[in-house]
């Protein structure tokens, strides 16, 4: 390729706790991959979520494997970071895009779903994120309304902080983490709602019980 039109490695952050990771996460990363066409695509596992609780005795290892194990060999384009887990502590978007954005020459890009993006300025030091990173918002395609809300966020967003934003549009997987914990509580079975290898580890590990 000619220098004159060669571009920047475009580097995809996609956050979560993932307690446990489970096919609506594996569903939004593909479609992440499919539409905006990221050259690396990071999964990173929070140490500690300064946004939701977590369960007491909660090991951000063990969720690290489990990331490993349901991401690892979807794409060659994902890797999953330890990046929050080493560094530990509450795990701040906007500190993990500063250190992104000065130990790599990439343009970087945040993925975060409907719910996540609506509140992305209530969140620390939105100016710094919305500086470092494009964000690119998973919407739910059979919900206009939540279209429409997201759609006038994102103009408000680039008003008050010049931010750039784009839609990544996908079928919704109706689960979370939490129902999917209670679950196993309850002795349910989650075989359809996890990856089968993500099944064994907390199986093998007798993770969520009572």
């Amino acid at each position: 390729m000619d220098k004159g039109t060669s571009r920047r490695h475009r580097l995809a952050i996609y956050g979560g706790t993932f307690a446990p990771p489970h096919i609506g996460h594996v569903h939004a990363a593909l479609a992440f991959l499919e539409q905006l066409q990221p050259d690396t695509l990071l999964i990173m596992p929070a140490a500690v979520p300064p946004h939701k609780q977590i369960d007491a005795g909660d090991d951000p290892r063990l969720r690290l494997a489990m990331a490993r194990a349901a991401f690892d060999e979807l794409d060659s384009r994902i890797r999953v970071s330890d990046y929050e887990i080493s560094r530990g502590g509450a795990s701040y978007t906007w500190q993990t895009l500063t250190h992104f954005s000065k130990t790599t020459d990439s343009d970087l890009i945040f993925l975060c779903g409907t719910d996540m993006f609506l509140t992305l300025d209530l969140w620390r030091s939105p100016e710094i994120i919305f500086s470092l990173a494009e964000i690119a918002c998973v919407m739910r395609v059979d919900d206009p309304a939540a279209y429409q809300r997201v759609k006038s966020k994102a103009a408000e967003y680039a008003e008050r902080f010049g931010a750039r934003t784009q839609m990544v549009e996908a079928m919704p997987l109706e689960m979370s983490s939490s129902e999917i914990r209670e679950r196993i509580r309850q002795g349910e079975d989650i075989a359809n709602l996890v990856p089968a290898d993500v099944a064994s580890f907390i199986a093998a590990h007798n993770l969520y019980q009572k």
